[in-house]
């Protein structure tokens, strides 16, 4: 807690320069001391080539049908709360953001969790359909309505694009040692959610038959990104952009879908225009 202040035990250590006061309250271990105290070896572990990933395999056609599914429903999921909120606006925290309450509506109009409620408030917020007016009331913008306008395709481009390349991660809201975070809050933000979100979708596209099992992708996605400083890639972060990716649509059943490689290759994305189900205009 305070290097002026040592316990005993860790006063000696630093006498003896087994330790090494790094500021006011932290010392850290040379590295000669670290490399003798495990045996003069670098890493604990020397991987020459990289793990193997391990999942299940899945039908491609269900793959893309469930994908088109999870596009057609996260389209009607964010214009389904937009409307919502530009008849009842909600009221943003003082130090920003959706609070716990407002959240719980959201999640309750639509018949979702609130974990997947405020992906969509988020995502929406990144892509400039929703914004926090002078009066701390959260409404949808003027383009929203020109959203409203676009394709299917334009409209669900427009919504992943930001999330990809976004430092924000959503899915830090609702957990138990993060309980002051907030939807479309300052506190979201994490320097490395886009580089391992963007290595997670090509992980997925170098895999394109399966559907992987966790632990197999995170050895795997370690392995392309090692940390020196930690203990690597949290599982969350994998973890939460899998799931983001199956509501998004570029995946299906947990395989990454043609909408998916597409939209990582640039691609037009005509694809989903032609293969949503045409809208009926008549009873």
């Amino acid at each position: 807690t305070d290097v002026k202040k040592p316990s005993a035990g860790v006063q000696w250590l630093l006498d003896e320069k087994l330790l090494i006061a790094f500021n006011q309250q932290t010392v850290v271990m040379p590295r000669e001391v670290a490399m003798y105290l495990r045996g003069n070896k670098v890493h604990r572990e020397i991987e020459n080539s990289q793990p193997p990933v391990s999942g299940s395999k899945r039908d491609k056609r269900n793959v893309q049908l469930a994908a088109i599914a999870n596009i057609t429903t996260f389209l009607r999921w964010t214009e389904e709360i937009l409307n919502f909120w530009a008849q009842e606006p909600a009221d943003a925290l003082r130090s920003g953001g959706l609070g716990v309450r407002d959240l719980k509506v959201l999640s309750t109009h639509l018949g979702i969790d609130t974990s997947c409620a405020a992906f969509i408030a988020e995502v929406s917020y990144l892509a400039g359909l929703v914004t926090i007016d002078a009066d701390d009331r959260i409404l949808p913008t003027t383009q929203f309505d020109i959203w409203l306008m676009q394709t299917p395709s334009a409209r669900w481009q427009s919504l992943v694009a930001p999330w990809l390349i976004t430092s924000r991660v959503s899915g830090l809201v609702g957990k138990d040692e993060s309980k002051n975070v907030a939807p479309l809050g300052p506190e979201l933000d994490r320097v490395s959610a886009a580089p391992i979100r963007k290595l997670t979708l090509r992980l997925l596209a170098e895999n394109p038959s399966v559907a992987p099992e966790i632990n197999s992708l995170t050895a795997l996605a370690g392995w392309h990104m090692p940390a020196k400083r930690s203990n690597g890639i949290p599982a969350d972060y994998l973890q939460w952009t899998l799931r983001e990716s199956e509501w998004l649509g570029l995946t299906g059943q947990g395989v990454i879908s043609k909408y998916g490689l597409e939209f990582l290759e640039g691609g037009e994305l005509e694809s989903i225009n032609e293969d949503l189900p045409k809208p009926v205009d008549h009873i």
